[in-house]
């Protein structure tokens, strides 16, 4: 059954990319930590290598979790796939999803941690990095993802049997990083990887054999789940936007969960940026983050609502109403601009209390950038940003779009002077200038579906 459940992972992929593009994107991902690792010794200049390591192996325990979070409470529950499948075959459920966990601890190790321990490798040729210190690295990193996806696995189950006990782990979670970040609470993967304590290994397999166990005990044999169906308020939207498409465009929102995505794969990161953000500047002698900073990492990560507007409709019907593709881009677009507004506003908000004069323009700057990835993200990979996830040419320009006036504009908001502010400025114009122009080449790029 392992076997079948990683065949349907792998078409599902080859389904949303070229065959090839599947096998090139790890390739990527090796490229990239190649490159991210002659500049570890500019980072390790900044921050010690204790803090680098607890927000790296904190960062690769949500991507975990959220992984899971994503996998169990979302994706799982799709028609047309190996689960819904199972459902007339002699399996439990118990099984079925421990055969998901097991599915997707493969798949991720060889999409993300084995090209991750490939480019460090490869780059022991050009920094002071030896491969034992790489292997070890690599291992601390896995386990911490694998704590996440298992407690991610743990809180699915607490879910199926009680909806009141997901919420109290959620809260734990939270609690507990943020504790661990202020150095009241221990990391167990990371105090092994300190200290090279074989009790702290041993903790961190336990607790991870722990979590499995759980899962796998508390998700029922038997699992009915009820169809919920939101209430119809198309004629709503459409009085308040005045608009047919954007009025259905919040409606499959609202009906398709976007807010409850959104909590996993932006709001809830966000949160523990902030809290990553606060405790380096209690950390710092002044403060390295400001709310400049803090806006243009809400716009780097606020992209992947757009990902999730574009993949609720099948807009084949579409074809044979007076509307072309770019009609629909530019109705994701308005939707995304509205609800990373909701989303974002009040992180912006509540960061700049310390420093009021910068709300304003910390504002600014914010829909700058959202507006400058959006349309970048939009005129490459129209309405189905799958492309953008699989195509390594296209995540190429993406990055290459990105990464310069990103890194200019996040260098220049810490420390912040008159020359930083003009450079800042100019950088704005520029970007604003290149996203009118991807925003226009929308309607001449993608007129049919």
């Amino acid at each position: 059954m392992l076997r079948y459940f990683l065949l349907e992972e792998y078409r599902r992929h080859v389904y949303l990319a070229k065959k090839f593009s599947v096998f090139l994107f790890p390739l990527y991902g090796m490229i990239s930590t190649m490159v991210a690792a002659f500049f570890l010794p500019y980072i390790l200049a900044i921050f010690s290598y204790v803090k680098f390591l607890n927000l790296t192996l904190i960062g690769s325990f949500l991507y975990g979790f959220g992984v899971s979070s994503f996998e169990f409470l979302g994706r799982s529950r799709e028609k047309n796939s190996m689960i819904s499948v199972s459902a007339s075959l002699p399996l439990t459920p118990r099984k079925i999803y421990f055969y998901v966990f097991l599915r997707d601890v493969i798949y991720y190790s060889l999409l993300f941690i084995l090209p991750v321990y490939s480019g460090l490798l490869l780059s022991v040729l050009y920094t002071p990095l030896i491969p034992l210190q790489v292997s070890i690295f690599t291992f601390s990193l896995f386990l911490s993802m694998l704590l996440g996806y298992s407690l991610g696995y743990l809180s699915f189950a607490v879910d199926s049997r009680w909806k009141a006990g997901y919420l109290i782990l959620i809260s734990l979670i939270v609690v507990y990083l943020i504790l661990y970040l202020m150095g009241h609470l221990p990391f167990p993967v990371a105090m092994f990887h300190v200290s090279r304590s074989l009790f702290y290994l041993l903790l961190s397999f336990t607790l991870l054999f722990l979590f499995i166990l759980l899962a796998y005990f508390l998700t029922p044999k038997e699992i009915a789940y009820s169809q919920k169906h939101a209430r119809y308020s198309l004629p709503r939207y459409h009085r308040i936007f005045h608009n047919i498409l954007v009025a259905k465009g919040f409606e499959d929102a609202i009906r398709g969960g976007i807010i409850i995505k959104s909590l996993f794969t932006y709001f809830f990161p966000m949160l523990l940026i902030f809290v990553f953000v606060r405790i380096i500047n209690m950390a710092s002698s002044r403060g390295v983050y400001n709310s400049f900073s803090m806006s243009i990492i809400l716009s780097l990560f606020s992209v992947v609502i757009y990902s999730w507007l574009t993949v609720l409709d099948d807009v084949d019907y579409l074809k044979i109403l007076p509307y072309n593709a770019s009609h629909v881009i530019y109705t994701y677009i308005l939707i995304y601009l509205i609800i990373v507004t909701i989303i974002s506003l009040p992180f912006l908000i509540f960061f700049s209390l310390a420093s009021l004069p910068l709300l304003i323009p910390s504002i600014g700057i914010f829909y700058v950038n959202t507006l400058y990835l959006i349309s970048i993200a939009a005129n490459i990979s129209g309405y189905r940003i799958h492309s953008l996830l699989f195509n390594p040419g296209i995540v190429m320009r993406f990055t290459l779009y990105t990464f310069v006036p990103g890194v200019i504009l996040l260098g220049a908001s810490i420390d912040l002077n008159i020359y930083s502010i003009a450079l800042i400025t100019v950088t704005s114009l520029f970007m604003l200038l290149l996203a009118y122009m991807n925003l226009k080449k929308i309607n001449e790029k993608w007129v049919y579906f």
